[in-house]
């Protein structure tokens, strides 16, 4: 009765967590479902809430108790049943998230921990990818306030068609002139020496930069904020990026794709500049600069932001297209409770913020994007080597190798730990297990069995098969050849004549 008594003096209890005032709130449809997207103002954080997550959020008052918060949802929810769990677990969620405050004593320290948690894996995470390595950045919405009125024209829908037949007029001309564009184009080692290095990294920083400013003013056209903009250093090239999560806040799909879309617009226009500089030009450093323009903004756009697989621009665009936002983490989550569940024998538990339908669409995407994580890895790596090899310090490129390589296996072993120590009833399934081990053993034999090449440069000397060298003792100027090179000779037929004129009056008679 004592324990009963206490639980029920628990649920009445006043919880003492109140909904921020600040917070920005935002209805937006998904797959015509509304959610409430939150900003903070002050984190600049942007969270998507269940409708269950924002109602709990608004009931939050520092006085009601679980008991009238889960009375106050049924009304608001009817079809929504919550146990009491239910809502401390939302609860939890939500404080964790940092959109409530409390009054009471010591939530300085738990916030202060939390704060600390976050900059910790920020910090794990930029040390993890050598390879893509995001500095802190600055403010720039003053600068993209002063910089917007300048160029609102350029949103203008005339100027839009007008800089979109430029550009495929761009393309036509590329066509036509295609085999002269090919035998252009420098040899590996000469397009990546140093010389035309420096170039490829200054034209990748300028286009970049330009890049990113289309990003942030095309969400300052569409009525949103852009607070974050710095230095990224990807594949060791300096460039910016620019956070337009602001745009979130948008209801319309369509504004939020022509921001993630403007850096590659804007680039595109780049290249078409570049193109036609090119064929105008001779040989000369306006030539070849164009020429680097032209490789730098199609080859980054390409492999880098218009490919979905990587979480770049065609990404964020496909995920605001199909209207499912966090599309890599659900299909990565995905991906695991399918790994779980057919190679250990883990029952996912139910999530209601998870797909219930389409699920191996998204397990595919999860295989496909890291199986293209590891083709890029593996060009990169292959790049840097052929690139520093001429100068001796492919070493650094195999170290590279090394590391990348080790980290991801390293996470890779890391989930699955967590996966198979996480605390559950059920135990896991030994036949799965076996199975799997049993299909990991016969991967790596058959993997090992591959015979691989091994190139080895070095020095020779390339001899004829049981060769016979023919000398002459004494020196001669060469007057007759009667046997050449192929000819087939016999002991006694004479291979040369030579005439030495010293020898021939030393021998004469006096």
């Amino acid at each position: 009765m004592s324990s009963a008594a206490s639980l029920t003096t628990a649920n009445r209890r006043p919880i003492p967590l109140q909904v921020r005032d600040d917070l920005i709130f935002e209805r937006i449809e998904y797959l015509g479902i509304s959610y409430w997207v939150v900003k903070d103002p002050v984190g600049l954080k942007y969270f998507r809430l269940q409708p269950e997550q924002y109602h709990t959020l608004q009931l939050l008052n520092g006085d009601r108790h679980l008991e009238e918060l889960r009375d106050a949802l049924h009304d608001e929810l009817p079809t929504v049943r919550l146990q009491l769990s239910d809502i401390q677990h939302l609860i939890t969620d939500l404080h964790q998230k940092g959109l409530v405050f409390s009054n009471r004593i010591g939530q300085g320290a738990s916030l202060a921990k939390l704060n600390f948690e976050e900059k910790k894996k920020k910090l794990f995470n930029t040390m993890r990818s050598l390879l893509y390595v995001r500095l802190p950045g600055w403010d720039p919405e003053a600068v993209l306030a002063r910089l917007y009125p300048l160029v609102r024209w350029i949103y203008h829908p005339t100027t839009v068609t007008l800089t979109l037949l430029f550009v495929i007029s761009s393309w036509v001309l590329l066509a036509v002139q295609f085999d002269t564009f090919t035998a252009q184009m420098p040899e590996f080692q000469q397009f990546f020496s140093w010389p035309n290095l420096l170039y490829l990294w200054i034209t990748l920083g300028t286009c970049k930069v330009i890049h990113e400013f289309g990003h942030g003013l095309s969400c300052k056209h569409f009525g949103g904020e852009c607070h974050a903009m710095g230095v990224m250093l990807l594949v060791f090239s300096p460039c910016l990026y620019c956070d337009v999560s602001d745009s979130w806040m948008l209801k319309s799909k369509w504004q939020r794709i022509a921001i993630g879309a403007a850096g590659m617009y804007i680039e595109v226009v780049i290249s078409a500049i570049a193109i036609y500089i090119w064929w105008n030009t001779q040989s000369g450093l306006i030539h070849h600069l164009c020429l680097n323009i032209f490789f730098v903004t199609t080859i980054t756009t390409v492999i880098w932001n218009a490919n979905p697989l990587m979480r770049f621009d065609g990404y964020y665009m496909m995920s605001d297209f199909l209207e499912i936002p966090n599309l890599r983490p659900k299909a990565d989550r995905l991906l695991r409770d399918w790994f779980g569940w057919y190679c250990l024998g883990i029952e996912a538990k139910p999530d209601p913020f998870m797909p219930e339908s389409g699920r191996a669409g998204f397990v595919m995407f999860a295989i496909a994007a890291g199986l293209y994580r590891w083709f890029i890895l593996a060009a990169i790596m292959v790049f840097l080597y052929t690139v520093l090899k001429p100068y001796g310090l492919q070493s650094i490129g195999i170290a590279l190798a090394v590391v990348s390589i080790v980290t991801i296996l390293f996470n890779l072993v890391l989930n699955i730990y967590k996966q198979v120590t996480a605390p559950r009833i059920e135990p896991l399934s030994r036949p799965k297990i076996a199975i799997s081990l049993g299909l990991l053993v016969t991967v790596i034999a058959c993997t090992m069995a591959v015979p691989l090449p091994l190139h080895i440069e070095a020095m020779f000397l390339v001899e004829p098969h049981d060769v016979r060298h023919v000398y002459t003792p004494v020196p001669g100027r060469l007057e007759n050849r009667p046997v050449q090179p192929g000819d087939q000779v016999t002991f006694g037929d004479t291979l040369a004549t030579l005439a030495n004129p010293a020898l021939a009056l030393e021998k004469a008679p006096p």
